[in-house]
């Protein structure tokens, strides 16, 4: 029996309509400017934007907004209705979109990866010194377990920033700390980056569930 998939809704505040879906062949539901995205994609790709964008039409019916086109903007971020925020992440065997009203939260980012171990050699490229350090204390096999949750921390950092900052971050740009037993991490940024100064911390959410790690952040 297959694991069941996590309650990616546990992240999130009541008014962030989250919705999950497992992607799946045909890539149905697109609307041409979204399929032209994916004209010339792998079958891989096609499944997983159409289930992206399917997840993020069932979300913004929940706000009352009915089925609009979610075209990509140059640097292929999702360009939402105005008056929506939103963020989409998908991985193999998963797909989430959270959208919300603009006049409730500033920005909203979500990461999905799969809950496997992250390869010691890619380690040094995703963490600070201290994050390092972090983990180095552990068990290889736990460690290798945390450094995707650190990666995935990221990249929900990174996804809920970039609306407001437009400024691209490096991995060791942000430092994370991770509570996973509290499903919570921190984010402290370690450079300016657009309206938001060097220092600022937000905290989101984390869960390690049905084999995926999925973060999310709403501020």
């Amino acid at each position: 029996m297959a694991a069941p998939l996590p309650a990616i809704g546990s992240l999130f505040p009541p008014h962030v309509m989250v919705e999950q879906e497992i992607p799946g062949a045909p890539a149905s539901g697109l609307f041409p400017e979204e399929a032209a995205l994916v004209a010339r994609a792998v079958d891989r790709r096609r499944f997983e934007l159409a289930a992206g964008r399917r997840c993020a039409r069932r979300a913004l019916g929940r706000l009352g907004i009915g089925p609009v086109a979610i075209p990509s903007a140059p640097d292929r971020s999702p360009v939402w209705p105005t008056g929506v925020v939103g963020s989409i992440a998908h991985t193999r065997g998963l797909c989430v979109a959270a959208v919300t009203l603009s006049s409730r939260v500033r920005s909203v980012g979500v990461d999905v990866e799969g809950d496997r171990r992250l390869r010691r050699r890619l380690w040094e490229r995703i963490g600070t010194a201290a994050e390092l350090r972090w983990l180095a204390e552990m068990p290889e096999p736990e460690a290798a377990r945390l450094a995707t949750v650190l990666f995935s921390a990221k990249e929900c950092f990174y996804k809920w920033q970039y609306p407001v900052t437009r400024c691209y971050l490096g991995f060791g740009d942000v430092a994370v700390e991770v509570d996973l037993a509290a499903c919570r991490f921190s984010a402290t940024l370690l450079r300016d980056a657009g309206a938001l100064t060097e220092g600022t911390e937000v905290e989101g959410r984390v869960i390690v569930a049905g084999g995926f790690v999925v973060s999310g952040l709403a501020l």
